[in-house]
């Protein structure tokens, strides 16, 4: 924690590289590659962040991880943009409560594909779906405010 906290990125990466393999089985290794694929995408090694993040949602028993994981990836590919493939990253049957989130990441990857139409439903919809107090309520309501009108 305190590695994170002081965005030591180097000895996040090798502590999570420790817990990983020393304790695979156990809650503290999805933790701690969902924290070392944060280190290795704000140090532009995004071929590292791919890896744990996929190791989480291949390896992970826990439902909340792989679902992080999923959109924590599509983001990365986004970065590389490979489009459909954050697409696809993100299909797939999703609980209510990560529904808004995920449609958030989709309508981010639809904008950079230049389809701002689909970008506006899908964040329109993400809007109309999620409660009044989401997290993501003020973001998604600014995404649409700034998209261009008539599109």
């Amino acid at each position: 924690a305190k590695a994170v906290g002081e965005k030591n990125h180097a000895k996040v990466k090798e502590l999570a590289g420790t817990i990983i393999e020393q304790h695979a089985r156990t809650i503290y290794a999805p933790m701690a590659a969902l924290h070392a694929a944060k280190a290795n995408r704000e140090t532009a090694d995004l071929a590292a962040a791919k890896a744990q993040l996929r190791w989480v949602i291949e390896k992970s028993r826990q439902d909340e991880f792989r679902l992080l994981a999923r959109v924590r990836l599509a983001a990365v590919l986004l970065d590389e943009k490979a489009f459909d493939e954050a697409l696809k990253t993100l299909e797939g049957p999703v609980p209510d409560s990560h529904a808004t989130l995920f449609a958030d990441r989709r309508g981010d990857v639809l904008l950079e594909q230049g389809k701002v139409a689909e970008a506006r439903a899908t964040w329109q919809q993400a809007l109309e779906q999620s409660d009044a107090r989401h997290p993501l309520r003020g973001l998604l309501q600014l995404k649409l405010d700034s998209l261009p009108a008539g599109s």
